[in-house]
């Protein structure tokens, strides 16, 4: 069952959006999904719009980690979201593979770069507020639709930081049916 409180908030989306997915083989790409999350959001004004971009991609985030939870290269377990009163950088935390709590950040881009500013600050709260052992390898996992990231973030933060970008995300669900069934599944449970 998710735990992301947007999934219970709209449950008719959601289900329409992974059953859609479900349905044709042709959609079931990161780009198809976010060319779907774009059409979505095109009546909405800019606010809306990114909050409904962030909280989708949260909510695949989810199940993108509790799919992937064995693989120790993208794999978390315990995989909590964050409580929206408490994100103040940090969308979720989780224990990566060698058994630490780390911190999630996910990410929305259609063409920018993540930041360094938008790390600073997830590092700040994954060490003041969520008690995540940053100076550990692998202690910040960047869920992101970007392509690349500013290179101020490899050189403070180092092996701190897993990228897990539109490139990787891409090789792990594009046309992967066990994946989207699995996406579908847990939204219909949820909901």
């Amino acid at each position: 069952m998710l735990k992301h409180p947007a999934v219970l908030a709209q449950k008719r989306h959601y289900f329409e959006l992974y059953d859609s997915f479900a349905q044709d083989p042709e959609k079931k790409t990161l780009s198809a999904w976010m060319e779907n999350i774009e059409r979505l959001t095109k009546s909405l004004d800019e606010e809306e719009a990114l909050k409904f971009k962030g909280d989708n991609f949260e909510v695949l985030s989810e199940i993108f980690f509790n799919c992937f939870h064995a693989d120790e290269s993208v794999g978390l377990t315990n995989y909590i979201p964050t409580p929206l009163e408490e994100d103040y950088g940090v969308d979720a935390t989780g224990i990566n593979p060698i058994g630490k709590k780390c911190a999630v950040q996910c990410k929305y881009k259609s063409f920018q770069p993540v930041l360094y500013e938008e790390l600073a600050k997830t590092f700040s709260s994954a060490l003041l507020n969520m008690n995540c052992d940053v100076m550990s390898p692998n202690s910040i996992y960047v869920f992101t639709t970007a392509v690349n990231a500013s290179t101020a973030i490899s050189k403070v933060f180092g092996n701190r930081v897993r990228m897990i970008d539109h490139n990787v995300i891409s090789r792990k669900i594009n046309h992967n049916e066990t994946f989207w069934n699995y996406a579908l599944d847990r939204i219909f449970e949820t909901i």
